[in-house]
Formats: C-alpha cells, sequence, structure tokens
C-alpha cells in the first residue's frame, strides 16, 4: 500500500509534465518507496514494481488516478494477508511478536529478554531438560511460544557447555602432541 501510495501521488504531481520526462514520476516513485519502506523498517522489493506501475505516465494510470490503490491493490493485499495469516495459524500463533508485551529488538539477546519478563537466572541455569519443566513453564507463564523458547535456550546452552569442553579437550591434547619451539 505504501508503494501504491507514493506510485499514485507521483503520477497524479506529475500528470501534466511533457511527455520527454514521462519517465521522472516511475522513477522517483520506486526510488521515494524503498526510502518510506526503508524509514518503516519493512522491505517488500516487488513492492517497487507496485510503486512504478502506479507512477507510470500513461493514459492508464492518469485515467484511474487514485482509484488504484483501492482496487487492484487493496483486495490483493487483503486476500495475501488473509491466506498468509489463516495457512500460518493452522500449526502455530503467528505472528506472536506483534502482540508480546515485551519489546523484542534484533539486538536483545534471549538472557536479556528473560531478564525483562522475570525469567530467573536459577531457570536457565538449571541442568534439568525434562518434559515436566516445559509444561510448569507453560503453566506459570500462559504462553507456548516463551516455554518453547525457555526450552530452546536451555537446550542451546547445553550443546554450547558440550562444545566448550571438547574445544578445550582438543587443545590440551594439541598442546601434548606439538613439541614446543623455543623462541
Amino acid at each position: 500500500m505504501i508503494a501504491a501510495i507514493t506510485g499514485t501521488f507521483m503520477n497524479q504531481a506529475f500528470k501534466d509534465t511533457p511527455d520527454s520526462l514521462h519517465w521522472l514520476p516511475g522513477a522517483l516513485a520506486v526510488g521515494i518507496s524503498i526510502a518510506i519502506m526503508g524509514i518503516t523498517n519493512c522491505y517488500h522489493p516487488p513492492a517497487g514494481a507496485t510503486a512504478y506501475l502506479a507512477g507510470f505516465y500513461s493514459s492508464d494510470a492518469v485515467r484511474v488516478g487514485w482509484w488504484f490503490m483501492l482496487y487492484p491493490i487493496l483486495p490483493v493485499a487483503i486476500i495475501m494477508i488473509s491466506v498468509a495469516l489463516l495457512l500460518n495459524n493452522l500449526a502455530r500463533v503467528y505472528p506472536v511478536y506483534w502482540f508480546t508485551a515485551v519489546h523484542m529488538s534484533p539486538t536483545q539477546s534471549p538472557e536479556q529478554i528473560g531478564q525483562k519478563e522475570g525469567v530467573g537466572e536459577s531457570r536457565r541455569s538449571s541442568n534439568s531438560n525434562d518434559a515436566s519443566e516445559v509444561d510448569d513453564h507453560i503453566e506459570n507463564e500462559g504462553d507456548a511460544e516463551s516455554a518453547w523458547i525457555a526450552a530452546r535456550i536451555h537446550e542451546l546452552e547445553h550443546e554450547l557447555h558440550e562444545l566448550r569442553a571438547k574445544q578445550h579437550q582438543c587443545e590440551a591434547e594439541r598442546s601434548q602432541t606439538s613439541p614446543s619451539h623455543a623462541v
């Protein structure tokens, strides 16, 4: 919709320009819509084509004008979002992060998010990995997604601990087998 609005605006703003500049509204529409998508952090490359089609200076685009956003762009966008939400919610709850109380920044680690939610260090550092802990978390938190995240964090911490142990073992073996060179 952002691209359609930008393209239609460019088309209407340049509808009285000479034919030698018929390329300008389409080019500006694509550039401005990509800039707006960057500002809103919602890149969608095919939207550049929508902006170009809406902004392209042609008799059809001028004739349709502002209706281009309402038909065909709006119905198609509604259909795509409806189908995506329907299909993605058959097996899971999607989108979860739109409705969480905690702002989930891409620069935050899961531990930082857990501290904001009140998940204690003892839960993350415990060594038991059984289903009862996950079930307790679901009952306490009421959120299957956060329970899965907590279980996955625990699993990854365990794998990291095992990898570090193997790394130390390999380093110890390498230092025993390699001759030391005096400098």
